[in-house]
C-alpha cells in the first residue's frame, strides 16, 4: 500500500511539473535556449509518467482483494 501511495504522489508531482513547463513555454520572455531546456525537461517528465503509470497498474492488478487472506 505504501508503494502505491508513493507512486501516486510522484505521479501528481510530475503532472504539476509538466503544467509548470507549459506555463514557462507560454511566457513571452522565454528564450530559445530556455524553451529547449523546458521541452527536454517536459519530455523526460512524460517518459517518467508513462513508466509510473505502468508500475501503478501492476501494483493495483496484483493487490489482493479486500477480505482475502
Amino acid at each position: 500500500m505504501r508503494d502505491l501511495e508513493a507512486t501516486d504522489s510522484t505521479i501528481l508531482t510530475l503532472k504539476e511539473s509538466i503544467r509548470l513547463d507549459d506555463l514557462a513555454l507560454e511566457d513571452p520572455e522565454c528564450t530559445t535556449d530556455r524553451a529547449l531546456a523546458v521541452r527536454l525537461h517536459k519530455a523526460g517528465c512524460i517518459t517518467q509518467l508513462r513508466e509510473l503509470w505502468q508500475h501503478r497498474l501492476r501494483l493495483v492488478s496484483t493487490r489482493p482483494e479486500p477480505g482475502f487472506p
